[in-house]
Parts: C-alpha cells; structure tokens; sequence
C-alpha cells in the first residue's frame, strides 16, 4: 500500500495536527515504511503455529474499581482546573452522537 501526502494530510487533519511540508513528507516516509514492514509480517507462513491468547501462563493482577468520595478540597482543586464546569460537574465535550 503507497502512502501519499494526501493521506498523510488526511491523518493530521483528523488528528488536528498542522504540519508543514516536510512533517508531511517526514511522516509519509515513516508510515510508509510501518506499513511495508506490516505487509512484510503478514507474508510470514503461520498456518502450521497454533493460536494463543497470550504466550505466557501468568495473569494479570487488576485492582477491583471502587468508588471513592473526595473531600471538599480536592472537589474544589479539581473544578477550579476544569475549563467548563456544569455546577458541581466538570462538562466534557460530546464524543458520540
């Protein structure tokens, strides 16, 4: 897959990124090459290699999520950061429609 300036132009406007020409050309070249070394990767025989969900036998160790209450400094603290605030909300931008 050729990667063009146009795709690469794409991606920051996506990203909300200005770049200047030799950013873009800088980072064509870098994804371009990403690219062929995945192609490269996807080449490689497989078929006789069985499937695993991770390669070693070790779990991971997660925390339980619990619900902590603040007191009213770190309340305050936090709220006074937050560029927009909805009472004793912090308001985020919408992401999904």
């Amino acid at each position: 897959m050729k990667i063009s300036n146009k795709d690469i132009e794409h991606l920051a406007h996506l990203a909300r990124l200005e770049l200047t020409d030799k950013e873009t050309n800088q980072y064509r070249r870098e994804i371009s090459g990403i690219v062929r070394y995945v192609d490269h990767l996807a080449s490689a025989n497989v078929d006789r290699q069985t499937a695993t969900a991770r390669l070693s036998k070790i779990d991971n160790v997660l925390r339980p999520d619990s619900v902590a209450p603040w007191d009213n400094d770190e309340r305050a603290a936090a709220l006074k950061q937050a560029t927009r605030r909805s009472g004793k909300y912090i308001s985020v931008p919408r992401v999904l429609e």
